[in-house]
């Protein structure tokens, strides 16, 4: 009890400082890591279930592309918004007609895909010495055409 009442003032000053250490800590944590819980794309997908992609649909796209005797291996992803095609096509495929594998995709998708989701091809040849693959395409749900890395 001597050195509480001895040591009263600094006791009171140190508890005061921990307790606004500790309402730092949880100001800076709920600024910094304030959504750490929820979804990475945030309320960025909301609605997404309006706008389901149909399995079929996406092997439709896959024999599409397959059937031209362009392609060896086609590979789709799709994370939140964004729909991903890596499509393999063989050596001896000129730069014109990969890129209009593409359009092919494109014409499978309905409109109302189109304008939500972004789309990206990848196109690699299976000639790793090739100079002009890999080539990228982009076309974002509000455009009407892919927009292609340059040449």
């Amino acid at each position: 009890m001597k050195f509480i009442k001895k040591h009263k003032v600094a006791l009171i000053v140190t508890a005061v400082v921990i307790i606004l250490l500790v309402l730092c800590a949880i100001g800076i944590k709920s600024a910094f890591f304030s959504n750490i819980n929820g979804s990475k794309y945030g309320n960025r997908l909301d609605g997404i279930e309006n706008y389901p992609i149909d399995s079929s649909v996406i092997d439709d796209i896959k024999e599409t592309i397959k059937e031209t005797g362009y392609v060896n291996s086609i590979s789709y992803d799709l994370e939140g918004r964004c729909m991903y095609f890596i499509i393999e096509v063989k050596s001896d495929v000129d730069l014109t007609t990969s890129r209009s594998l593409a359009d092919k995709i494109a014409e499978k998708l309905s409109d109302e895909i189109k304008s939500y989701y972004d789309i990206q091809v990848l196109i690699d040849s299976e000639d790793e010495e090739s100079e002009i693959y890999p080539t990228i395409g982009a076309k974002h749900k509000t455009s009407v055409g892919f927009k292609w890395n340059v040449d």
